[in-house]
């Protein structure tokens, strides 16, 4: 008997560490001018294109993140597999306004929709360049050698009512910096991103207007950038 016990014990223990099964999963999210107001996708409906849709999940104990731009359907499509959690959010394009819940968990469906009543609509895209750069020679303006190469930068995505405030080491929205600059398409929103330098040896030193030193970056290194529709150009100094 006491062996039977030992057995079922050391069993369940090896169940537990294994921990739930991944669930596989492909969804569709979708995004609409609800020109009714009632957060309810119409059978004909007019889609909102370049929305930024933010997906988040989790696997046993590592974090994982896929940021996407809506097609000219307005959909973003996501293939998932996830332990705990799964839930998607969106940016809300400039000059709307949200009908729907902008956080949806997507767990127990296969399709969900964000209905967004125009306000004030707008056309234009948005875009934010950053430029790292290093001061090689003390004068206090960037020149054209001072270019910080290799290096590698996070983004981070405010959003109302939230923001998404984990570093993702491993996701779609980390970048590699191309002869000292960051192109980041934020598609039709406006708002705030966070930048946030994935290199301990270096420290943030000072960041042109309309940026800011900012501390989201746990540990590394970050700035604020709030931008408008169009493109918003930084200049950010590293030492």
């Amino acid at each position: 008997m006491k062996r039977t016990f030992i057995f079922f014990g050391v069993l369940l223990a090896a169940m537990l560490a294994c921990g739930p099964g991944i669930t596989a999963v492909e969804v569709t999210v979708t995004t609409f001018v609800d020109e009714s107001g009632k957060g309810v996708l119409p059978e004909s409906y007019l889609p909102l294109p370049n929305t930024l849709v933010i997906a988040k999940w989790n696997v046993h104990g590592g974090m994982f993140r896929e940021v996407k731009l809506t097609d000219q359907n307005g959909q973003a499509d996501f293939s998932v597999g996830y332990t705990h959690f799964f839930d998607v959010s969106v940016v809300p394009p400039c000059g709307y306004y949200s009908t729907t819940p902008i956080f949806q968990d997507m767990t127990s469906t296969e399709k969900t929709q964000f209905g967004f009543w125009s306000a004030n609509p707008g056309d234009e895209l948005s875009r934010v360049k950053v430029l790292v750069w290093k001061d090689l020679n003390s004068n206090g303006t960037r020149d054209p050698q001072e270019e910080v190469s290799n290096g590698k930068a996070g983004i981070l995505f405010k959003i109302p009512g939230g923001m998404d405030a984990n570093v993702f080491y491993n996701d779609n929205s980390i970048q590699e910096a191309d002869k000292g600059w960051f192109d980041i398409n934020l598609g039709n929103s406006c708002g705030n991103i966070y930048v946030v330098w994935l290199n301990d040896a270096l420290a943030t030193n000072s960041v042109s207007e309309p940026g800011k030193i900012s501390d989201i970056g746990h540990g590394n290194p970050a700035i604020e950038i709030p931008y408008p529709p169009g493109e918003t150009t930084i200049y950010w100094e590293i030492k």
